[in-house]
Protein backbone atom coordinates (compact mmCIF):
# COMPACT_ATOMS: atom_id res chain seq x y z
CA UNK A 1 0.00 0.00 0.00
CA UNK A 2 1.58 3.48 -1.54
CA UNK A 3 0.27 5.50 1.92
CA UNK A 4 1.58 9.17 0.22
CA UNK A 5 -0.73 8.26 -3.00
CA UNK A 6 -3.61 6.02 -1.04
CA UNK A 7 -6.76 6.30 -2.69
CA UNK A 8 -9.08 6.82 0.23
CA UNK A 9 -12.38 7.69 -1.74
CA UNK A 10 -12.24 4.46 -3.45
CA UNK A 11 -11.27 2.25 -0.61
CA UNK A 12 -14.31 3.82 1.39
CA UNK A 13 -16.49 3.25 -1.66
CA UNK A 14 -15.71 -0.11 -1.69
CA UNK A 15 -16.26 -0.41 2.57
CA UNK A 16 -20.00 0.97 1.75
CA UNK A 17 -20.19 -1.61 -1.22
CA UNK A 18 -19.89 -4.26 1.85
CA UNK A 19 -23.08 -3.97 3.44
CA UNK A 20 -25.37 -6.63 2.59
CA UNK A 21 -29.14 -6.47 1.78
CA UNK A 22 -31.13 -6.37 4.59
CA UNK A 23 -28.49 -4.32 6.74
CA UNK A 24 -27.52 -0.84 7.46
CA UNK A 25 -24.44 0.32 9.18
CA UNK A 26 -23.12 4.13 11.12
CA UNK A 27 -21.02 6.35 10.45
CA UNK A 28 -19.00 5.29 13.47
CA UNK A 29 -18.36 1.89 11.65
CA UNK A 30 -17.60 3.04 8.60
CA UNK A 31 -15.09 5.39 10.59
CA UNK A 32 -13.50 2.63 12.75
CA UNK A 33 -13.42 0.00 9.50
CA UNK A 34 -10.98 2.82 8.10
CA UNK A 35 -9.02 2.37 11.16
CA UNK A 36 -10.09 5.89 13.18
CA UNK A 37 -13.29 6.96 14.69
CA UNK A 38 -12.09 10.77 13.73
CA UNK A 39 -13.06 10.03 10.43
CA UNK A 40 -16.75 9.97 10.97
CA UNK A 41 -17.14 13.69 9.55
CA UNK A 42 -15.06 12.47 6.36
CA UNK A 43 -17.12 9.45 6.27
CA UNK A 44 -20.36 12.08 6.07
CA UNK A 45 -18.86 14.29 3.19
CA UNK A 46 -17.52 11.11 1.05
CA UNK A 47 -21.46 9.41 1.33
CA UNK A 48 -22.57 13.27 0.43
CA UNK A 49 -20.56 13.28 -3.09
CA UNK A 50 -21.60 10.07 -3.93
CA UNK A 51 -21.70 9.83 -7.65
CA UNK A 52 -23.10 6.05 -8.06
CA UNK A 53 -25.78 5.59 -5.38
CA UNK A 54 -27.31 2.36 -7.40
CA UNK A 55 -23.79 0.67 -6.88
CA UNK A 56 -22.77 1.94 -3.54
CA UNK A 57 -25.50 2.12 -1.15
CA UNK A 58 -24.64 5.39 0.34
CA UNK A 59 -28.42 4.82 1.91
CA UNK A 60 -27.31 2.30 4.31
CA UNK A 61 -25.64 4.39 6.07
CA UNK A 62 -27.41 5.75 9.24
CA UNK A 63 -26.62 7.59 12.38
CA UNK A 64 -25.42 6.31 15.55
CA UNK A 65 -28.63 6.01 17.33
CA UNK A 66 -30.95 4.45 14.24
CA UNK A 67 -31.64 7.94 12.81
CA UNK A 68 -31.60 7.67 9.00
CA UNK A 69 -30.25 11.01 8.96
CA UNK A 70 -29.35 12.96 5.64
CA UNK A 71 -29.36 11.74 2.42
CA UNK A 72 -27.88 13.54 -0.95
CA UNK A 73 -31.29 13.26 -3.06
CA UNK A 74 -34.01 15.56 -4.40
CA UNK A 75 -36.47 13.87 -1.83
CA UNK A 76 -34.08 14.38 0.76
CA UNK A 77 -34.26 11.16 4.05
CA UNK A 78 -37.60 10.90 2.52
CA UNK A 79 -35.85 8.64 -0.43
CA UNK A 80 -33.49 7.00 2.31
CA UNK A 81 -36.27 5.76 4.48
CA UNK A 82 -37.95 4.54 0.97
CA UNK A 83 -34.87 2.65 0.01
CA UNK A 84 -34.60 1.15 3.68
CA UNK A 85 -37.71 0.11 3.69
CA UNK A 86 -37.65 -1.94 0.51
CA UNK A 87 -34.60 -3.91 2.20
CA UNK A 88 -37.24 -4.96 4.69
CA UNK A 89 -35.98 -3.29 7.66
CA UNK A 90 -38.29 -1.34 9.49
CA UNK A 91 -38.18 2.45 10.19
CA UNK A 92 -40.45 4.16 12.67
CA UNK A 93 -40.48 8.58 12.65
CA UNK A 94 -36.99 8.41 11.29
CA UNK A 95 -35.64 5.66 13.12
CA UNK A 96 -34.17 2.40 12.58
CA UNK A 97 -36.15 0.08 14.82
CA UNK A 98 -34.07 -2.29 16.90
CA UNK A 99 -30.91 -1.16 15.05
CA UNK A 100 -28.73 -4.13 16.79
CA UNK A 101 -30.96 -6.46 14.77
CA UNK A 102 -29.89 -4.98 11.65
CA UNK A 103 -26.68 -3.30 12.08
CA UNK A 104 -23.59 -4.29 9.70
CA UNK A 105 -19.93 -4.42 11.27
CA UNK A 106 -18.05 -7.49 9.71
CA UNK A 107 -16.28 -5.01 7.07
CA UNK A 108 -13.01 -6.69 5.09
CA UNK A 109 -11.10 -4.19 5.91
CA UNK A 110 -7.04 -3.58 6.83
CA UNK A 111 -7.94 -0.06 8.42
CA UNK A 112 -5.36 2.51 6.51
CA UNK A 113 -5.79 4.92 8.22
CA UNK A 114 -4.43 2.73 11.71
CA UNK A 115 -1.40 2.18 9.16
CA UNK A 116 -1.08 5.83 8.02
CA UNK A 117 -0.57 6.46 12.41
CA UNK A 118 2.59 4.04 12.23
CA UNK A 119 4.02 5.94 9.31
CA UNK A 120 3.41 8.88 11.26
CA UNK A 121 5.34 7.73 14.18
CA UNK A 122 8.04 6.47 12.16
CA UNK A 123 8.29 10.16 10.72
CA UNK A 124 8.13 11.70 13.36
CA UNK A 125 11.08 9.56 14.93
CA UNK A 126 13.08 10.91 12.03
CA UNK A 127 12.54 14.45 13.26
CA UNK A 128 15.82 16.38 13.82
CA UNK A 129 15.70 19.48 15.90
CA UNK A 130 18.56 20.95 14.65
CA UNK A 131 20.39 22.09 11.81
CA UNK A 132 22.23 25.30 10.07
CA UNK A 133 19.73 27.99 9.84
CA UNK A 134 20.92 30.02 6.95
CA UNK A 135 18.58 29.44 4.55
CA UNK A 136 19.71 30.50 0.89
CA UNK A 137 16.53 29.70 -1.11
CA UNK A 138 13.13 29.15 0.48
CA UNK A 139 10.11 27.19 -1.16
CA UNK A 140 7.11 27.94 0.27
CA UNK A 141 3.82 25.85 -0.81
CA UNK A 142 0.13 25.89 0.10
CA UNK A 143 -2.99 24.53 -1.84
CA UNK A 144 -6.61 24.95 -2.55
CA UNK A 145 -9.41 23.28 -3.54
CA UNK A 146 -12.40 23.30 -5.79
CA UNK A 147 -15.06 20.40 -5.38
CA UNK A 148 -12.73 17.10 -5.79
CA UNK A 149 -9.70 19.04 -7.47
CA UNK A 150 -6.68 20.55 -6.01
CA UNK A 151 -4.72 23.24 -7.06
CA UNK A 152 -1.23 23.60 -5.65
CA UNK A 153 1.50 26.26 -5.66
CA UNK A 154 5.24 26.73 -5.33
CA UNK A 155 6.84 29.70 -4.24
CA UNK A 156 10.58 29.65 -4.65
CA UNK A 157 13.06 32.27 -2.88
CA UNK A 158 16.58 32.52 -4.41
CA UNK A 159 18.36 35.61 -3.23
CA UNK A 160 16.17 38.47 -4.94
CA UNK A 161 14.95 36.08 -7.57
CA UNK A 162 11.42 34.82 -7.10
CA UNK A 163 9.76 31.77 -9.28
CA UNK A 164 5.95 30.73 -8.80
CA UNK A 165 4.84 26.97 -9.75
CA UNK A 166 1.39 25.46 -9.80
CA UNK A 167 -0.04 22.31 -10.78
CA UNK A 168 -3.42 20.25 -10.30
CA UNK A 169 -4.69 16.80 -9.27
CA UNK A 170 -7.36 14.61 -8.81
CA UNK A 171 -7.96 14.69 -4.73
CA UNK A 172 -7.74 10.96 -3.99
CA UNK A 173 -8.02 11.86 -0.04
CA UNK A 174 -10.74 13.70 1.97
CA UNK A 175 -9.95 16.28 4.69
CA UNK A 176 -9.43 14.31 8.19
CA UNK A 177 -8.07 15.78 11.15
CA UNK A 178 -4.02 14.64 12.07
CA UNK A 179 -3.94 12.86 8.34
CA UNK A 180 -3.44 16.38 5.85
CA UNK A 181 0.17 14.90 5.03
CA UNK A 182 -1.85 12.28 3.10
CA UNK A 183 -3.85 14.85 1.42
CA UNK A 184 -1.26 17.42 0.41
CA UNK A 185 2.33 15.71 0.26
CA UNK A 186 2.14 14.54 -2.87
CA UNK A 187 1.81 17.67 -4.31
CA UNK A 188 4.70 18.98 -2.28
CA UNK A 189 6.53 16.10 -3.84
CA UNK A 190 5.62 17.15 -7.37
CA UNK A 191 6.33 20.91 -6.88
CA UNK A 192 9.45 20.74 -4.98
CA UNK A 193 12.84 21.93 -7.42
CA UNK A 194 15.14 21.91 -4.74
CA UNK A 195 15.32 24.82 -2.05
CA UNK A 196 17.11 24.99 1.61
CA UNK A 197 13.80 25.36 3.72
CA UNK A 198 10.43 24.34 2.71
CA UNK A 199 7.96 26.86 4.52
CA UNK A 200 4.59 25.13 4.84
CA UNK A 201 0.88 25.91 5.07
CA UNK A 202 0.12 23.74 7.97
CA UNK A 203 1.46 21.93 11.32
CA UNK A 204 4.83 20.49 12.24
CA UNK A 205 5.41 18.48 14.70
CA UNK A 206 2.33 20.61 16.59
CA UNK A 207 0.65 17.15 15.76
CA UNK A 208 -1.05 14.31 17.79
CA UNK A 209 1.47 12.37 16.54
CA UNK A 210 4.40 14.76 16.16
CA UNK A 211 4.11 14.62 12.04
CA UNK A 212 2.06 17.38 10.87
CA UNK A 213 2.38 18.13 6.81
CA UNK A 214 5.58 20.39 7.47
CA UNK A 215 7.32 17.41 9.49
CA UNK A 216 6.05 15.15 7.18
CA UNK A 217 7.58 17.06 3.88
CA UNK A 218 10.96 17.54 6.10
CA UNK A 219 11.99 14.26 6.83
CA UNK A 220 10.80 12.49 3.56
CA UNK A 221 12.64 15.44 1.81
CA UNK A 222 15.54 15.85 4.07
CA UNK A 223 15.19 19.06 4.32
CA UNK A 224 14.85 22.00 6.81
CA UNK A 225 10.88 22.87 7.26
CA UNK A 226 9.02 24.67 9.40
CA UNK A 227 4.76 24.61 9.42
CA UNK A 228 3.14 27.80 9.69
CA UNK A 229 -0.61 27.44 10.33
CA UNK A 230 -3.76 30.25 11.10
CA UNK A 231 -5.58 27.78 13.52
CA UNK A 232 -4.83 26.39 16.83
CA UNK A 233 -5.29 22.34 16.80
CA UNK A 234 -5.83 20.23 20.20
CA UNK A 235 -3.17 21.15 22.31
CA UNK A 236 -2.22 23.21 25.76
CA UNK A 237 -0.59 26.79 25.76
CA UNK A 238 1.12 27.97 28.47
CA UNK A 239 2.25 31.72 27.67
CA UNK A 240 2.85 31.59 23.88
CA UNK A 241 4.29 27.98 23.80
CA UNK A 242 2.48 24.95 22.64
CA UNK A 243 2.40 22.07 23.76
CA UNK A 244 1.19 18.39 23.07
CA UNK A 245 0.92 16.03 26.38
CA UNK A 246 3.54 18.27 28.08
CA UNK A 247 6.10 18.38 24.80
CA UNK A 248 6.56 21.97 23.62
CA UNK A 249 5.86 21.81 19.69
CA UNK A 250 4.91 25.41 18.47
CA UNK A 251 5.00 29.38 19.27
CA UNK A 252 2.12 31.07 19.07
CA UNK A 253 3.50 34.55 17.80
CA UNK A 254 -0.13 36.15 17.65
CA UNK A 255 -3.40 34.82 17.08
CA UNK A 256 -3.73 33.08 13.80
CA UNK A 257 -0.37 32.90 13.32
CA UNK A 258 1.23 29.79 15.08
CA UNK A 259 4.57 28.36 14.00
CA UNK A 260 5.86 24.75 14.54
CA UNK A 261 9.45 23.35 13.20
CA UNK A 262 9.55 20.51 10.63
CA UNK A 263 12.46 19.21 10.46
CA UNK A 264 15.95 20.02 11.00
CA UNK A 265 14.84 23.44 13.03
CA UNK A 266 13.62 23.37 16.91
CA UNK A 267 10.50 25.21 18.61
CA UNK A 268 12.11 28.67 19.63
CA UNK A 269 14.09 28.86 16.08
CA UNK A 270 11.39 28.08 14.05
CA UNK A 271 9.48 30.64 15.98
CA UNK A 272 12.54 33.25 15.44
CA UNK A 273 13.13 32.67 11.88
CA UNK A 274 9.39 33.48 10.95
CA UNK A 275 9.44 36.78 13.49
CA UNK A 276 12.93 37.85 11.83
CA UNK A 277 11.83 37.45 8.75
CA UNK A 278 8.81 38.45 8.13
CA UNK A 279 7.88 40.94 11.40
CA UNK A 280 5.78 38.72 13.35
CA UNK A 281 3.34 38.97 9.63
CA UNK A 282 1.96 36.10 8.25
CA UNK A 283 4.94 35.41 5.58
CA UNK A 284 4.74 36.66 2.56
CA UNK A 285 6.08 33.91 0.22
CA UNK A 286 2.64 31.82 1.93
CA UNK A 287 0.68 34.83 1.04
CA UNK A 288 1.49 34.37 -2.76
CA UNK A 289 1.32 30.83 -2.85
CA UNK A 290 -2.17 31.05 -1.01
CA UNK A 291 -2.94 33.49 -4.22
CA UNK A 292 -1.49 31.27 -6.92
CA UNK A 293 -3.26 28.54 -6.19
CA UNK A 294 -6.83 30.28 -5.21
CA UNK A 295 -6.63 31.86 -8.46
CA UNK A 296 -6.79 28.56 -11.22
CA UNK A 297 -9.83 27.49 -8.24
CA UNK A 298 -11.65 30.45 -8.95
CA UNK A 299 -10.91 30.35 -13.15
CA UNK A 300 -10.93 26.64 -12.99
CA UNK A 301 -7.26 25.80 -13.77
CA UNK A 302 -5.46 25.82 -16.60
CA UNK A 303 -2.81 23.09 -15.38
CA UNK A 304 -3.40 19.32 -16.04
CA UNK A 305 -1.36 16.83 -13.40
CA UNK A 306 2.20 16.76 -15.24
CA UNK A 307 1.85 20.49 -16.17
CA UNK A 308 4.31 21.99 -14.06
CA UNK A 309 4.49 25.60 -15.05
CA UNK A 310 6.64 29.02 -13.78
CA UNK A 311 3.73 31.76 -13.21
CA UNK A 312 5.90 34.50 -12.20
Amino acid sequence: MELETFDLYSYFYGLVRQIPDGYVTTYGDLAEALGDPVAARAVGYMLSINEDPDRIPCYRVVMHDGTVGNYTHPLGPQEKVRRILADGIPVVSGKIENLERYRFRDFRTDRPLKKMQRYQQEISEKYVDRGAYDFRTIAAFDVSYGDRRAFAAMILLDGSDIEGYVLSDRIDFPYIPGYLAFREFRFIRKLFRGADLLLVDGNGILHPRYAGLATHAGVVLQRAAIGVAKHLTSSTRHDDIIYVRERPVGVMLKKNLIVSPGNFIDVMGAATFVSRNWDDRYPWPLKLAHQLSTMHVETGGIVTEYDIEPYI
